[in-house]
């Protein structure tokens, strides 16, 4: 009797253990599956405006290939390498401090 009480009082725990990981697999996968449904939603918001709006085709071939209209320039700007040393302030100690102010003579 005392040998049936612990193995279910163990297999109930066990259970429990079990049924707080499927929770979480649940949990995790519910927001994957959220993260992933607006994901789609957007993709078919660009593919509707793509089929139906020249503006926005215009807008994403000059963006994403580069092109231009005849007579047009583009000017292409690259972002600085970091550690630049154009765009690394100098350290303070070696900015000269302002001369002391001048008293008037009298």
């Amino acid at each position: 009797m005392l040998v049936a009480a612990g193995y279910f009082g163990w297999r109930y725990v066990e259970l429990r253990r079990q049924n707080a990981e499927l929770q979480r697999n649940k949990d995790r996968l519910s927001t994957l599956f959220d993260e992933q449904s607006e994901k789609l939603r957007e993709s078919q918001r660009i593919l509707d405006r793509l089929s139906k709006d020249p503006e926005f085709v215009e807008m994403i071939i000059r963006r994403r290939l580069g092109y231009a209209k005849p007579g047009e320039v583009i000017y292409n700007f690259e972002e600085p390498a970091p550690g630049d040393p154009l765009l690394v302030p100098a350290p303070v100690e070696n900015i000269p401090a302002p001369p002391p102010p001048q008293q008037p003579q009298r």
